[in-house]
């Protein structure tokens, strides 16, 4: 888990559309407003404060909508490097309601039967907070896309964009920058929305995240990041799977 280099937005275009897309986006975004987002601000300027980091520590809120209402928490995101990462939801009196360890190829989840171990192409169920088909090995591309090394290409899709995210492809719409900004899962056609865009350092980071899965409409996620700590001495115990 050492040093990685998050490197600045590398847009590989296959045709030419989207990269004279993102060069627009580029120049209106330096002129349309503080708040503004798209690709070419998210993974470029707004990564910037991002470079060059061992590792990063983020902390937030959690809520779970839809017909899971009433589970919501704290959560603490750890990422060390571009195949490690650990995730807490804490429940009432600080103790963990859930659990994960992602390191390489194996992700460790811990559920109320005890931890299990899955491979990179399986995905979860999780009854308790009505999610299901997740993947634990894009939870923190989905939290901080940012941290990872990005390459956008012109999709298959007319007016979207591919965006390799340390590996994992998600799709966004085509758009001037905006307020939000939005990734979408090809494989399950879930959606993310990143808003509220917040100043750290020399760059920026979306501090409200709204997860929703837009054929069943039955579950939602609403995440807001309260803090973003980089190069952190991160404590062994997140990594044990005990």
């Amino acid at each position: 888990m050492g040093f990685r280099s998050v490197g600045r937005l590398k847009a590989i275009i296959a045709g030419g559309t989207g990269l004279l897309f993102l060069s627009c986006a580029g120049l209106l975004g330096g002129g349309s407003g503080p708040k503004n987002m798209s690709a070419a601000l998210l993974f470029g300027e707004g990564a910037s404060s991002l470079e060059n980091i061992s590792n990063v520590a983020v902390r937030g809120r959690i809520e779970f909508g839809a017909h899971h209402s009433g589970e919501s928490g704290s959560f603490a995101l750890y990422l060390s490097g571009p195949d490690s990462s650990s995730f807490v939801i804490e429940g009432p009196l600080g103790a963990d309601a859930f659990r994960m360890v992602v390191i390489g190829n194996m992700a460790n989840v811990k559920t109320e039967e005890g931890w299990i171990i899955i491979g990179k192409d399986e995905r979860l169920d999780f009854e308790k907070y009505g999610l299901e088909n997740v993947s634990p090995f894009r939870i923190g591309r989905v939290i901080l896309p940012q941290y990872y090394t990005v390459d956008v290409k012109d999709s298959k899709n007319a007016g979207y964009l591919a965006i390799n995210i340390g590996g994992e492809i998600f799709s966004s719409r085509m758009q001037t920058p905006a307020e939000y900004f939005e990734l979408i899962d090809p494989e399950t056609g879930i959606e993310i929305e990143y808003s509220s865009r917040n100043n750290i350092e020399n760059g920026f980071y979306p501090s409200r995240i709204e997860i929703s899965n837009p054929q069943s409409h039955d579950w939602k996620i609403k995440i807001r990041i309260t803090k973003i700590r980089k190069n952190v001495s991160l404590p062994a115990r997140i990594w044990q799977v005990d």
